[in-house]
């Protein structure tokens, strides 16, 4: 097959285009520590954020995830790989390159690009959309696609691919083996390198099996920069497997992953599930895993099951633990009821009919929940996944990254379409396919709305006679009650239809473009919306795409909060306490309309100090211009005096479309900082009429990755005979777990152990159990917390005339780090002398001798 590259733009115009398409979780707010993010310098960007993607799911891998889900058939797989790549923009005058993995990374992909990378660019709402077949296995050379296939001679366009944007985009990369074609195929929706993460947890596995779904499951990483990684693929507690990663290389896991299997990582990976049946004939699902950080307390799905029997549609929910929890769930239909899930299980629901079903945990502890569509027994037609979205990040806009009908974008006119390729009804187009639109977009409202689209994403363009109630053209709408899993089709003409599009066999009704890639489905009353795109059931075979993914939410207000260390006192470039960190917060208008009444909130962080006077508020236009400012806002005299917290900080300006707002303020970290903080959290909210959005930032601190902590009861000063009570505590600081932690700590002269005191059983000879080789505590996970050991000890009686004090030290080791502390206790000499007096002479006789003996004892 010939590669073929088309780019879509829209019209010239005259007012700004809005669609700005933009990663779902960049308005999330993490139900715990987020990604550990190292300060930036202080000449911090303005705005325009940068995004860059690794693309996952290289060729030879994908194949052979294929071959591996396809089992025992005969019928799978062969090359070569037919990859597509979609690069939606999201903003007017954007630079993006797509720098090829096969000759290395280019230091600035933009700049100063090299002859290979390629480099575009595209306003808001163009599409580069790539289509290669792409040779496995791979043995990549210069100028593999020739001229007939690109405007100049390159490498494909695949995974491992490095994307870079200097406004914001959205990028889907999916495909199928050539034989046995799209019916057996899988995409992803590649996420930016801010999402990546450091430690992720599956929520599914080869050992929680259910109607076969998941006989097969492997798993895609894929390394943003240098990275040490660990792997549990069979969930046993061990890392069995260890990889080096340089920037952009993967690594496969070809099966046997099991639930809760774990992937820690020194540095920002990317991971990504296949998983299948392997007793069916081509079902496969492929879904997108955010790192654990990322991790939620309620999701919304927006795809129902439907009526036909191999419709069905089932959501999976994963409880990490710690602890049992409860999960409600409720659907549009009033279904409703509760989901007990015990600690590093997962259970399931299928979800009624036509209906969305919201998943909220009792709580607010995070799960995690992925979806399954035509999830029956030997479903091998219409399997799809994805991975479900948060509901914090829901917002009333999603843009549609990737959404084809079917292989084939547009329909022959006047032809039918026919049901299922495997029935000889309807007319087979001169390009020998049945011309049908397979593939909606599927969405559920929070509450009763009209939902409007715009498949162009054109405001002053539109098929439909009058504008929204912002004044903005679309092509048509519909009416969904809250909860309502409704599917939308677009049919090629372009033609209003107020119904809201929904035939039933969904033919193209003209030969324009059954494609919804770039449209805008929005609502205008503030209701969120949550929406997938994927085969329906209805239609199976050739040209249909056998596969579908998650469509992530669009911020009308962007947020991004930034560190920079603008006060370092000892100069080593890392974030101390007593240092001065900076945060910057950023906010964007995406929307259709200038928002009113903006609120920001943002409580200083613990463990920090505000700097009186350090806020400021500046604007920005659309190409990052400073419009006003820097402005000082005065501190309040309510609480504390930062005007951020308390009721949070009224904008006061009304933010035009594409306008920006900064707000800066300055904090001193407390010195000394407590035991057990090796990070700082900073979280933004922003409220307005058009939504509420969150960010988070976490900024590690300068400490032991592997930190202990010695102390004693000792209040002043020991005396001889006093019995201490020693505490030993440690904390794992880092991104990836310590294993082979032990504690040793040899008692200093002038004390001895008190046997079983200890909270860890004696060993030894001795039998202190901290000597002699000291104690293993095993592996310390990330954010597994404080752990606490604790040992009696005597002081000596006497005590040695020369002994001033009584100091201890203890050391934490493990194959990754170690730290030693120690506690020095001051002790005080007492005199305490004893006497005793007996009598030699028993009995005594008249007039006889009696003598005396006096003992003296020092007991001080």
């Amino acid at each position: 097959m010939q590669h073929a590259r088309h780019f879509r733009s829209s019209p010239a115009r005259t007012t700004l285009n809005l669609l700005l398409v933009v990663a779902m979780l960049a308005v999330l707010l993490p139900f715990g520590v987020g990604p550990v993010l190292a300060p930036q310098t202080a000449n911090a960007a303005v705005p325009g954020v940068t995004q860059t993607y690794y693309l996952p799911m290289p060729a030879d891998d994908h194949l052979a995830s294929l071959i591996g889900i396809g089992g025992a058939s005969t019928l799978c797989c062969t090359g070569p790989m037919e990859t597509f790549v979609s690069v939606v923009s999201g903003t007017n005058n954007n630079s993006i390159a797509i720098d090829h993995w096969e000759d290395g990374y280019d230091a600035d992909p933009i700049g100063a690009p090299s002859g290979t990378t390629e480099v575009y660019l595209r306003n808001a709402g163009q599409v580069i959309s790539a289509f290669d077949s792409i040779p496995v296995p791979r043995s990549p050379v210069a100028g593999e696609r020739t001229p007939s296939q690109a405007a100049s001679p390159t490498y494909y366009i695949d995974g491992r691919d490095k994307i870079v944007a200097t406004g914001l985009a959205a990028v889907t990369i999916g495909g199928w083996a050539q034989d046995p074609g799209p019916f057996h195929a899988g995409a992803l929706a590649a996420y930016d390198v801010d999402k990546m993460g450091f430690t992720f947890e599956s929520p599914v596995g080869e050992n929680a099996n259910v109607n076969n779904l998941f006989d097969y499951v492997g798993m895609m990483l894929i390394a943003s920069e240098p990275s040490t990684v660990d792997i549990d693929a069979d969930a046993n507690g061990i890392f069995e497997t260890t990889v080096t990663l340089a920037e952009g290389e993967t690594h496969f896991i070809n099966g046997g992953v099991n639930l809760g299997a774990m992937v820690e990582s020194t540095g920002r990976i990317g991971a990504y599930l296949a998983t299948g049946d392997k007793t069916a004939t081509f079902e496969g699902r492929y879904i997108e895993l955010f790192p654990n950080e990322l991790w939620f307390d309620e999701y919304v799905s927006p795809v129902g099951s439907t009526v036909a029997t191999t419709g069905k549609s089932r959501v999976y929910v994963y409880n990490p633990g710690p602890g049992t929890i409860n999960v409600d769930y409720l659907s549009g239909a009033g279904a409703s009821g509760t989901l007990v899930i015990l600690e590093g299980t997962r259970t399931e629901l299928e979800l009624p009919d036509g209906e969305g079903t919201r998943f909220t945990s009792q709580g607010g502890e995070p799960f995690y929940a992925t979806q399954m569509f035509g999830a029956d027994a030997n479903s091998s037609r219409y399997d799809w996944g994805f991975t479900l979205v948060p509901g914090e990040a829901l917002t009333p806009v999603v843009i549609v990254p990737y959404g084809p009908g079917s292989q084939d974008y547009y329909q022959e006119a006047g032809l039918a379409c026919a049901a299922d390729n495997a029935t000889t009804t309807g007319t087979v187009g001169a390009d020998g396919q049945f011309d049908c639109n397979y593939s909606p977009l599927w969405i559920t409202p929070l509450a009763n709305t009209r939902v409007y689209i715009d498949l162009d994403a054109d405001p002053t363009t539109g098929a439909h006679a009058g504008a929204d109630p912002d004044g903005n053209l679309y092509d048509f709408h519909c009416d969904l009650t809250a909860l309502q899993s409704r599917q939308i089709y677009a049919d090629g003409s372009l033609v209003d239809n107020t119904s809201c599009l929904t035939i039933a066999t969904q033919p193209s009704l003209g030969t324009g473009p059954r494609d919804l890639t770039g449209a805008r489905v929005y609502t205008t009353d503030g209701v969120d919306i949550a929406a997938a795109w994927g085969q329906a059931p209805i239609y199976r075979g050739r040209p249909a795409l056998d596969l579908g993914t998650a469509v992530f939410p669009f911020p009308s207000v962007s947020l991004e909060k930034i560190t920079v260390l603008s006060g370092d006192v000892d100069g080593d470039g890392l974030v101390d306490p007593g240092d001065e960190l900076t945060y910057q917060i950023w906010g964007t208008n995406n929307g259709l309309v200038s928002i009113n009444g903006i609120v920001v909130t943002d409580v200083v962080p613990a463990n920090t100090t505000y700097v009186a006077g350090s806020t400021a508020l500046s604007f920005y236009d659309d190409l990052a211009n400073l419009v006003s400012g820097p402005t000082a806002q005065s501190d309040d005299g309510v609480g504390t005096p930062t005007p951020l917290d308390e009721g949070g900080f009224a904008l006061g300006s009304t933010l035009q479309l594409q306008q920006s707002f900064l707000i800066t303020f300055k904090v001193i970290i407390d010195d000394p900082i407590p035991f057990g903080i090796g990070v700082v959290v900073n979280d933004v909210a922003i409220a307005s009429p058009q939504g509420s959005f969150f960010d988070r930032e976490v900024t590690r601190l300068d400490v032991p990755k592997l930190q202990l902590q010695k102390s004693s009861d000792v209040a002043t000063s020991a005396q001889s005979g006093d019995t201490i009570t020693y505490t030993l505590q440690v904390i794992n600081n880092d991104d990836v777990a310590q294993t082979n932690v032990i504690i040793t700590d040899v008692l200093p002269a002038g004390v001895t152990y008190v046997p079983a005191s200890a909270s860890v059983p004696d060993a030894g000879t001795t039998p202190f159990p901290f000597d002699e080789g000291g104690y293993n505590l095993g592996t310390l996970a990330v954010g597994s917390g404080v752990q606490t050991l604790t040992f009696l000890a005597t002081v000596d009686q006497p005590m040695a005339v020369a002994t001033l004090d009584l100091t201890n030290s203890a050391t934490a080791t493990s194959d990754q780090a170690s730290h030693t502390d120690l506690v020095s206790d001051p002790v005080v000499h007492r005199s305490d002398l004893a006497i005793s007096k007996v009598d030699l002479v028993d009995p005594v006789v008249a007039g006889g001798q009696i003598t005396y003996e006096l003992t003296v004892t020092n007991n001080g």
